[in-house]
């Protein structure tokens, strides 16, 4: 893991597997669209949180054929930051949102998991998905052998799931996971830049 400050802020980095990730302490949504929009335009999206609840569909959306099933919103291949919908508390504060972003239409991921994922039985698992990102415990770059159980949930998780771009935006700090070597290296370009400033 690599711990970077700037005066704008803090980010860290790291890789696992496949994927590649950083968060940062100080971005939100917000900010990632507005400078990264890349990772996101011309793919899918498959949202499993907003504002830590159920996702729904602003009308523009419904326009353009995104579709709710089982809990999760399901966008058509997104052309326009006017399609998203994320962060309404302002550009300083998490939205606790949560993305998975797909390079072609995903299959059905199933449904969200409701109730305790450390119960027996009752984990994540393919079918049932977890929402990671209203969990305080759930930060990368958290190395404490005490609160590990729910960022390996997320790792078996992705697993499954294979997004090509994991994005989320907790209390704790906005999360970007991506398989794609270049455009990890692109987005952690631009949000370091911004932190420099």
């Amino acid at each position: 893991m690599q711990k970077e400050e700037f005066v704008g802020g803090t980010m860290y980095s790291g890789s696992r597997g496949e994927y590649h990730w950083l968060t940062s302490i100080e971005q939100y949504m917000g900010d990632f669209v507005l400078l990264c929009s890349d990772a996101i335009l011309g793919r899918y999206l498959v949202v499993t949180s907003i504002d830590s609840g159920s996702p729904w569909l602003t009308e523009a959306q419904r326009a353009v054929g995104w579709q709710v099933r089982s809990g999760m919103a399901y966008s058509q291949r997104v052309s326009s930051v006017e399609e998203l919908f994320y962060q309404r508390d302002g550009t300083d504060c998490p939205g606790f949102d949560e993305w998975y972003v797909f390079d072609t239409p995903p299959q059905h991921l199933g449904e969200i998991l409701c109730g305790n994922p450390f119960a027996e039985g009752s984990q994540p698992q393919p079918g049932r998905v977890l929402v990671m990102v209203g969990w305080g415990a759930f930060v990368l770059h958290n190395d404490d052998p005490a609160l590990q159980t729910i960022n390996e949930m997320f790792w078996r998780q992705l697993d499954w799931i294979r997004p090509e771009v994991y994005l989320s935006d907790g209390a704790k700090n906005l999360t970007f996971v991506c398989r794609d070597l270049q455009l990890f290296e692109s987005v952690h370009a631009r949000l370091a830049g911004r932190l420099k400033a």
